[in-house]
C-alpha cells in the first residue's frame, strides 16, 4: 500500500466519513473525513468541483422527468438549470404548468407561471428569489424573441 493510500485509511479510520454535515466533538460543524467546516471551509477548486457535480446531479434529474429540455434553446436550458437548482427536482415537478409551456415552447405562459399565481399576485417563488425570477424570466423571454425569430 502506497504511503498516501495509508494515511487515508488511517484518517478514515480515525475520523470517520460523514456524507453529511455533523458536530465534532467540540460542537464544529464537520463533513466528509473531520473537514472543519468553520475554520477551514472549501477551497475554490472544491467549491467548483461540488459546483459541477450539482449541475451534473441537475442535468440527469431533468434528462429523468423532463428529456425534452435538451432540445431547448440554450436561455431556456439555463432557466431550467438554474431553477432545479435552486428549488430542487421535487419542487419543480410541481410546477406542471410552467413546465409544459416550455416544452411546448410557450415561453410568455412559462413566465406568467413562473412570476406570478393564479390571482396574478407576485408568486411565492418570486417574492422568496426576486432578481433570480426575474433573469430566468428574461432568459425566457429571450428564448421566445430567438423562437419567433426563427420560424418566420
Amino acid at each position: 500500500m502506497e504511503f498516501r493510500e495509508q494515511i487515508i485509511k488511517d484518517l478514515i479510520h480515525h475520523e470517520g466519513k460523514e456524507n453529511f454535515v455533523y458536530k465534532d466533538t467540540k460542537n464544529i460543524e464537520t463533513i466528509g473525513v473531520g473537514r472543519n467546516l468553520k475554520d477551514v471551509g472549501l477551497s475554490d477548486d472544491e467549491i467548483e468541483y461540488l459546483l459541477n457535480n450539482d449541475i451534473d446531479r441537475v442535468e440527469n434529474q431533468l434528462d429523468t422527468y423532463f428529456p425534452w429540455w435538451k432540445e431547448k434553446l440554450e436561455p431556456v436550458r439555463r432557466m431550467l438549470i438554474s431553477f432545479v437548482f435552486n428549488v430542487g427536482i421535487g419542487t419543480a415537478r410541481k410546477f406542471p404548468k410552467m413546465m409544459k409551456a416550455i416544452e411546448d415552447d410557450n415561453y410568455f405562459t412559462a413566465v406568467q407561471e413562473l412570476l406570478h399565481n393564479s390571482k396574478g399576485d407576485k408568486s411565492k417563488y418570486y417574492k422568496q428569489v426576486g432578481r433570480r425570477a426575474r433573469e430566468m424570466a428574461d432568459w425566457l423571454e429571450e428564448a421566445e424573441a430567438n423562437w419567433i425569430r426563427n420560424i418566420r
